[in-house]
């Protein structure tokens, strides 16, 4: 399976930040909300998510977002 960028996951499907940050605070049940500022950060690599957002993060996107996607190593891919 080819990976591809939460950018263009997002982008792709019509989500906002609010709406993932939401989706990721259904999958993980964190007594703190992720902020929409994250995620545009995240998909900006502007900063890289910790492990358990990772997990939650390819979980809901069928594994094509994965941590690669985050490091940019199948960019040319997309």
């Amino acid at each position: 399976m080819v990976n591809i960028t939460l950018d263009k996951y997002m982008k792709d499907r019509g989500l906002s930040d609010p709406k993932f940050a939401a989706l990721l605070d259904e999958n993980l049940k964190r007594s703190k909300p992720i902020a929409a500022h994250t995620i545009y950060r995240y998909r900006h690599g502007m900063a890289i998510p910790v492990k358990e957002i990772m997990l939650a993060i390819y979980f809901i996107t069928g594994g094509l977002v994965d941590a690669n996607s985050f490091y940019f190593i199948n960019k040319s891919k997309e």
